[in-house]
């Protein structure tokens, strides 16, 4: 999901501020938030379907994506971080229309726990809780406010029948030069006044005021990198339904 040519400027900065009034606001669901998890899209392919089968002559575009996150914090189990702090991976894929910008996106996704946190490796990561996801990914914006909105239902399999619904923001890295790393993140996370990661961590850092950019960003971490290459990030806020066993 990497735009590598989005430029900051005046029609980035007008559609921004139509942003911050309506869909940065994303917590605003009438059902109870049980959950944040913040992560990163770690790896991606694309293919471009119908047309010419070319990023400028398509009809869909279908994406298959891997999602890791170290900031999971939650109201119920399994996603409370008693005993210990709990991290999640998906795997996700989305059809997205040339025409409406908009598409489906189905996926899975797990809860999981450090065994040994000592080590600090993947490896030891075990399941703690499986789910699934069936909603909409909203791409139509993605040049505009380099932001994609993506909503839908959720489902933890198995688990005391926990369900609802989801709502959240994938924040594509923009390129500025008062940034030491070189881009930066629009502020998708109202909920919290240190919504940016530093070196202490995520959720550690207050969003800034930048040139050209109407909106608070956050500097895109040293650790926000992959191989060299800036990633896309998402916060998803999940809700319960009122027939879900959050209790």
């Amino acid at each position: 999901m990497n735009i590598r040519t989005l430029k900051v400027g005046s029609a980035l900065g007008a559609a921004l501020l139509l942003l911050l009034g309506g869909l940065l606001l994303t917590p605003g669901l009438a059902q109870a938030q049980i959950a944040k998890i913040q992560g990163y899209e770690v790896a991606e392919h694309i293919k471009f379907l119908g047309g010419a089968m070319t990023p400028t002559n398509f009809n869909r575009r279908f994406a298959d994506s891997a999602l890791l996150s170290d900031d999971v914090v939650g109201s119920v189990d399994p996603f409370l971080p008693n005993p210990g702090k709990k991290f999640a991976d998906a795997r996700a894929t989305s059809r997205v229309s040339a025409k409406t910008g908009k598409g489906p996106i189905v996926g899975t996704f797990n809860i999981l726990e450090d065994f040994d946190p000592t080590t600090n490796l993947l490896s030891t990561l075990q399941v703690v809780a499986q789910g699934r996801i069936n909603g909409t990914l909203d791409l139509s914006t993605i040049f505009t406010t380099a932001t994609a909105p993506v909503s839908g239902k959720w489902r933890i399999d198995g688990h005391r029948g926990l369900h609802g619904k989801f709502q959240g923001t994938f924040a594509v890295p923009i390129p500025h030069p008062v940034s030491p790393t070189g881009y930066v993140y629009i502020n998708i996370d109202p909920s919290t006044a240190t919504p940016c990661r530093t070196a202490a961590g995520p959720e550690t850092g207050a969003a800034i005021n930048v040139p050209l950019v109407p909106v608070p960003v956050c500097v895109v971490d040293p650790k926000e990198f992959l191989l060299g290459f800036p990633l896309t990030k998402l916060v998803l806020f999940l809700f319960a339904d009122s027939d879900s066993d959050s209790d």
